[in-house]
């Protein structure tokens, strides 16, 4: 190698066990790339002689990191590259020129794995224990970093008080399983100290757009609440204030955090796109708009995605005021393995009208999904629970605790406010599991404003009597039918014991006054013992292809209109009914076993851990684990 002289790219990487001998690297004086990241990393210390080395240790002589800063003086562009010993990078004589290098991987410790990097220049530390002092060669790597990574690190504290520009380069940083995080991540009351002389407490991670906090017991706050340095907000869009342009944010097992997005939080996220919280044990709620001034109160109105899983003490997702803003562009939300009884209450619910996904699962003690007994609250906004169809209405603030506004203001210009759009009226995708103490799903005058509805799944609801129950009255008078779920394209309902029928209370009035799913062409029903009919009217249901079902339950159904069935055995029976199908157009007719894919008790355990095995691949603890059995799909 010591005769390439002319080479100019140098890919080495994934090479384990790689030695590189001395005075080799130093030769490549025309080297622009060098790529050994994953590979050779027991650098020699610098001003430790050959013979020290041989000494005092097995090891061959081996190249020392110097050599390496030497090359970045002369041609480098790209560095990619590993460093066992932390302390070779803080003893180097001859210093790095980083700001000639327009991308770099500096990966410190001994992690291993190869991953891709959206961002140019990235620092990574594994397993290593941070010095308080590092040299200024050090601070100005920290400094250019645009990804910035700690991996089960002591002391990075020290590095996360302020650099001495505020890390306003950084655009990723995560810190998992570092167990010297304290209480925050940011506090006002530290400042890195840069050659133990010079402090500067400046605006930091101004440019932060990803977040990671992974295993982080003790964490209590992301900021300190007297970080008001640290937290002030620039004007406009720019990136002028602390966080200001963050869009991503995951948190993943911070079990000290009461309130994930705090007031003197919550205003300092103005560009927040999606939020994922997972095993944060100790929250309460999720976002708190308290003791937030009138001007500041349109906050989270970025945010378009929103997953909570296992929060086993969550009260509420939002205390305190929703602005009318606020939620609006949120397009997927997912609750899981929580203690809520009910997931929406009037006054958010009317905040999301871009909503197109909801899941639910895993919520044992629901019993509503959006709640319809607002009290005084529903007469500030203008909204009668025996209307036919709940609308969007935009008050001036509305409390989300049974706390309205008392703006009188609001309450007479409400009709100005009001538009078309029903609540949910977005919503494509509708996904229920494992929630045992839910009785029904929707309301009818919410179930009539879901036009875009396309797919509704329920599976594992033991106690659910019926989909939609009919909360206003019969009125015989009227002529227009009302189709519910007119978009409506798959309907899967999946052990649900006593499910009897899609809607009691329409039986109570004219059974025609509705048209259930006209658009539907898929139909799974297992294990629904207790629904006696076909969830569907094949009159209206004419683009229906697909049904799944069990064929004992297929066998017993009551079909409308078909007096004559006690007359033929029950053989006949089911081949006229499946002639019938086809007659009316459907294609396939699947008829299964009744014990058909039914699961276990053991198995619905191995399902909650595959689900959250899924959730938590940013979690180390779960990345090594090796094997996990797919039960059920």
């Amino acid at each position: 190698m010591r005769e390439l002289s002319n080479l100019k790219s140098l890919n080495l990487a994934v090479n384990e066990g790689l030695t590189i001998a001395p005075n080799i690297l130093s030769r490549l004086s025309l080297l622009e790339e060098l790529c050994l990241g994953n590979s050779f990393h027991e650098w020699k210390m610098e001003g430790q002689s050959s013979e020290e080395d041989k000494a005092g240790s097995s090891r061959k002589v081996v190249a020392c990191l110097s050599e390496v800063a030497s090359l970045s003086a002369l041609n480098l562009t790209t560095l990619e590259i590993r460093i066992s010993n932390i302390k070779c990078l803080s003893a180097i004589n001859i210093p790095f020129h980083w700001e000639k290098l327009t991308r770099f991987v500096i990966m410190l410790g001994r992690g291993v794995g190869r991953h891709e990097y959206t961002c140019n220049t990235n620092v990574l530390f594994f397993g290593v224990s941070i010095p308080q002092f590092f040299n200024r060669e050090m601070i100005y790597l920290l400094e250019r970093a645009e990804n910035l990574k700690f991996t089960e690190c002591s002391g990075c504290k020290y590095i996360l008080s302020v650099g001495a520009t505020g890390f306003n380069n950084l655009r990723h940083l995560s810190v998992s399983k570092c167990d010297d995080i304290d209480e925050y991540i940011l506090s006002s009351t530290t400042t890195f100290v840069v050659d133990e002389a010079k402090e500067v407490p400046q605006i930091a991670f101004n440019h932060l757009e990803k977040l990671d906090l992974c295993g982080l017991p003790k964490l209590k706050a992301i900021c300190s609440s007297h970080g008001s340095l640290l937290l002030r907000s620039g004007g406009g869009g720019g990136g002028g204030g602390c966080f200001n342009n963050l869009r991503f944010l995951y948190l993943c097992g911070c079990s000290s955090l009461i309130s994930i997005i705090p007031s003197d939080l919550l205003a300092k996220l103005p560009n927040l796109e999606v939020l994922d919280v997972m095993d944060c044990r100790g929250a309460i709620e999720v976002f708190n708009s308290k003791g937030l001034e009138q001007g500041q109160k349109s906050t989270m109105s970025r945010l378009k995605q929103l997953k909570l899983v296992n929060l086993p003490s969550l009260r509420t997702i939002w205390e305190g005021v929703v602005s009318p803003s606020s939620l609006m562009n949120v397009e997927y939300i997912r609750l899981s393995s929580s203690r809520l009884k009910i997931l929406f209450p009037l006054a958010m619910a009317q905040r999301l009208q871009q909503l197109k996904e909801l899941e639910i699962t895993f919520c044992e003690e629901m019993v509503e999904i959006m709640s319809m007994d607002e009290g005084n609250e529903n007469r500030v906004q203008g909204i009668s629970s025996s209307s036919s169809t709940l609308h969007y209405f935009n008050p001036a603030s509305t409390y989300i605790n049974n706390n309205p506004s008392s703006s009188s203001s609001s309450s007479s210009s409400s009709s100005s406010l009001l538009r078309p759009t029903p609540i949910f009226g977005n919503l494509r995708a509708l996904f229920v599991y494992f929630c045992d103490s839910l009785k029904h799903i929707l309301p009818m005058s919410l179930a009539q404003g879901l036009l875009q509805l396309e797919i509704l799944t329920i599976k594992f609801c033991s106690n659910l009597e019926e989909i939609i129950v009919n909360d206003h009255d019969c009125d015989d008078d009227i002529e227009e039918k009302k189709t519910i779920f007119p978009r409506l394209r798959y309907l899967r309902l999946v052990e649900l014991p006593n499910l009897s029928m899609m809607s009691k209370g329409v039986l109570l009035c004219r059974h025609d006054y509705y048209y259930y799913w006209p658009s539907l062409e898929t139909l799974k029903v297992l294990r629904c013992s207790n629904l006696k009919r076909l969830p569907v009217n094949l009159e209206m249901a004419t683009k229906l292809r697909k049904i799944e079902v069990d064929e004992e339950w297929f066998n017993g159904l009551e079909w409308p209109d078909h007096d004559d069935d006690h007359h033929r055995t029950d053989e006949d029976n089911k081949q006229f009914q499946l002639q019938h199908l086809r007659e009316r157009g459907v294609k396939s007719v699947f008829l299964l076993p009744l014990n058909a894919g039914q699961i276990t008790l053991q198995q619905e355990h191995d399902i909650l851990v595959l689900f959250f095995a899924k959730e938590a691949v940013r979690s180390m603890e779960m990345m090594r684990m090796t094997k996990v059995h797919v039960v059920f799909g």
